[in-house]
């Protein structure tokens, strides 16, 4: 398993998505290559500061099994955020996709714990009216 993770960051290694960050920890315990490794995808996937209006939290209904922490957000937490609608496409990984006009952003939290989705909710997106 360690072994597919790396692989799937090394070819993503000009624009590492950080759900990979995250797995690599998962697995290696050095805290540099971690930390290399958040380093660059905050740049390349994270917008500082901006704000979004609402959006799409996209899953395949048959593997949300496969993502607890997901599955829990989705049963339990979801209607919390009325700007944020649940999609189900088949075989689709756990994918935020965020937007507001014209900005968009988009990020993996196949392994994020549901309070990280719901911290980075809160600070990714505006109050609903």
């Amino acid at each position: 398993m360690v072994t597919a993770v790396l692989f799937e960051a090394e070819q993503k290694f000009n624009e590492p998505d950080c759900s990979d960050c995250d797995r690599i920890e998962d697995y290696i315990k050095d805290e540099g290559l971690v930390a290399e490794c958040h380093g660059c995808c905050s740049r390349s996937q994270v917008t500082s500061g901006s704000k979004f209006r609402s959006g799409v939290l996209e899953v395949c209904k048959h593997r949300l099994r496969e993502f607890p922490h997901v599955e829990t957000f989705v049963r339990e937490r979801s209607e919390s955020y009325p700007n944020i609608k649940v999609k189900y496409y088949f075989g689709a990984p756990p994918r935020l996709n965020l937007k507001s006009g014209s900005s968009s952003e988009s990020i993996r939290i196949d392994h994020w714990k549901t309070e990280h989705i719901e911290e980075y909710l809160k600070d990714k997106l505006l109050p609903a009216t």
